[in-house]
């Protein structure tokens, strides 16, 4: 012997979606909770004020000429204090720098007429220069599996040494 549909009774229909909502008792129990605490509203400590410092990112760069080491500390000062976020173009041989995210920066070159598969974020570290750690290819950009890149970083050594040199041509250590 099969079982019927469950019963019903004691529930009305919600006018949103045919949702059943519950018993009448219920719904009286709830309107009544609801008188209760509009008679006696819950006591608020006033909470501290909380004072946050707003830091402006300065203008993306697109740098095409060689600057200084002293700017790109300047920059880094002026961003996350000691990185600077970048983006290479291996094929114009160009460096985006000044982003909040390598995304912002890559979106600043491909404007500027580059190829989304020629663009590759890094980030320096102008304090560390001229050890090999002040340049680290890390960035969310970089994970292109249908370029064969599946992670952060830069897997093709021929693309990493193009990053090197590019960027080696573009910062001057004065």
């Amino acid at each position: 012997m099969g079982r019927g549909p469950p019963s019903t009774a004691g529930y009305r229909s919600s006018p949103r979606a045919g949702l059943h909502t519950g018993t009448l008792r219920h719904e009286a129990v709830l309107e009544r909770d609801d008188r209760l605490a509009r008679a006696n509203p819950p006591t608020i400590a006033p909470r501290p004020l909380l004072v946050a410092t707003l830091r402006t990112m300065p203008a993306i760069e697109i740098v095409r000429a060689t600057i200084s080491l002293s700017h790109l500390r300047t920059v880094a000062e002026a961003t996350f204090g000691e990185l600077v976020k970048a983006v290479v173009d291996v094929e114009r041989s160009t460096m985006a720098i000044g982003g909040e995210l390598h995304a912002d920066e890559e979106a600043r070159l491909l404007d500027e007429g580059s190829r989304q598969a020629a663009l590759w974020g890094i980030n320096l570290y102008p304090a560390d220069y001229p050890a090999s750690g002040w340049l680290e290819f890390d960035s969310m950009i970089n994970v292109r599996p249908g370029q064969g890149n599946r992670t952060r970083s830069v897997d093709d050594p021929v693309i990493r040494a193009k990053i090197i040199e590019i960027v080696g041509s573009l910062v001057d250590d004065r």
